[in-house]
């Protein structure tokens, strides 16, 4: 009696689900939905600014812009080893979190671990088209095997000190930069977009709510995962996108389209009306990333042997600076004019849309304000003393040299 209870309820569950979803009838299934946005917030250690993002998602969709799109939210909501899919669903001027499903994770995600978490959730929020949203810590392209050097920055014990203080910092002074090396749901970007070309899907968009990925060698692994890309040459405070004000412009015309300069300036302006610093932001268009590639490898063949590392603008607060401006570096390195003025023009086409405001601030080492007096979007870290082993095995490094 008791498995034919449970069968029943079993039975009665699934029919639920079958004529309703986020207050749709089996009538509606012709309809086709223009776009799915995956919010994938990874890691727990964020996960009070985590439950801010999610909330300011729900403020947006209240105002009813997503029409017959669908956004879903994979997190841990502070679970170690274990996510979960909620759609967030709008239904007469209130939002629903409806579950859809629960996923177990490795502490380093696999291509496979990835791919199977986004092929699932397009398989239950199919659509036209497929947007990404990345909450978590982030090194760009650097591997976590790299992850101690990247703590220690070649310095004595006392950095770890330091770090272990800017962990405890007030949260409007924390920043998204601090990895998590024994939590689960880790991943590299080679990962990361092994995970999405396996889906057999390019993703129109991925924002990174993450530290410095706005990085050509981070963008240049991601050109086939994706046809734009925003994020920061910078670490993105802790409290990150500003979703009531993001969230409309990726549901653009009744969700039915999405405008991604607009998105990128509503960061922008929204650091630029509050904290008044840290609004830098830009837009890359991948397309553009194989061509600049070739002219990068142009202007490798004239760098100046003699230049001053010291007068590059940088991105973080390290001893060892890790991120240097892109257009900066090669204006000041390249001695062929041709061969930079070709850069730069191709640069401008990978960058169509860039924000900054005149400081940033970085919780790395040396916790601070620093200047910005040149901005091209992307950040590079070909002038970097380290990491110069796993660099080389990048795919911008072997595509322009």
């Amino acid at each position: 009696m008791k498995l034919l209870t449970r069968y029943i309820l079993l039975l009665f569950t699934a029919c639920s689900l079958l004529i309703s979803s986020c207050g749709k009838h089996s009538n509606d299934k012709e309809k086709v939905t223009p776009q799915t946005i995956i919010v994938y917030l990874s890691g727990t250690s964020l996960n009070w600014a985590f439950n801010i993002n999610v909330q300011d998602i729900e403020t947006a969709l209240q105002q009813n812009i997503k029409g017959d799109s669908r956004v879903v939210v994979v997190w841990q909501n502070g679970v170690a080893k274990r996510a979960e899919a909620i759609e967030l669903c709008y239904d007469n001027g209130h939002i629903t979190r409806q579950p859809l499903a629960e996923y177990d994770l490795s502490n380093t995600m696999s291509k496979d671990d990835l791919s199977y978490i986004f092929n699932d959730v397009m398989r239950l929020a199919p659509a036209s088209a497929y947007g990404l949203v990345i909450g978590s810590h982030s090194w760009a392209w650097i591997p976590f095997d790299d992850y101690d050097q990247i703590r220690s920055n070649g310095l004595s014990k006392s950095a770890y000190a330091r770090l272990r203080i800017m962990e405890e910092l007030p949260r409007h002074l924390q920043t998204r930069f601090i990895g998590d090396p024994n939590g689960a749901n880790r991943f590299d970007i080679t990962t990361l977009a092994e995970a999405i070309q396996a889906t057999g899907k390019q993703f129109e968009y991925i924002i990174f709510d993450a530290c410095f990925m706005a990085n050509v060698e981070a963008a240049y692994e991601l050109r086939n995962s994706t046809k734009y890309i925003i994020g920061s040459a910078c670490e993105i405070m802790g409290n990150g996108f500003p979703y009531a004000k993001t969230l409309p412009h990726l549901l653009k015309n009744g969700g039915r389209s999405y405008d991604l300069s607009e998105a990128a300036r509503s960061y922008h302006e929204h650091y630029k009306n509050t904290l008044k610093y840290s609004g830098t932001i830009a837009l890359v268009n991948c397309s553009q990333l194989d061509a600049l590639a070739m002219t990068m490898k142009e202007v490798n063949k004239s760098l100046s042997e003699e230049y001053d590392r010291n007068s590059l603008q940088t991105y973080e607060g390290g001893t060892n600076h890790i991120f240097f401006d892109l257009g900066d570096y090669v204006d000041k390195v390249c001695t062929s004019n041709e061969a930079k003025s070709k850069f730069k023009a191709q640069l401008e086409k990978c960058v169509p849309t860039k924000f900054t405001l005149d400081t940033f601030w970085s919780t790395y080492i040396h916790s601070d304000h620093y200047p910005i007096t040149s901005f091209s979007g992307m950040s590079t870290s070909a002038p970097s003393i380290l990491f110069r082993d796993s660099y080389s095995q990048t795919a911008w490094y072997k595509a322009t040299h």
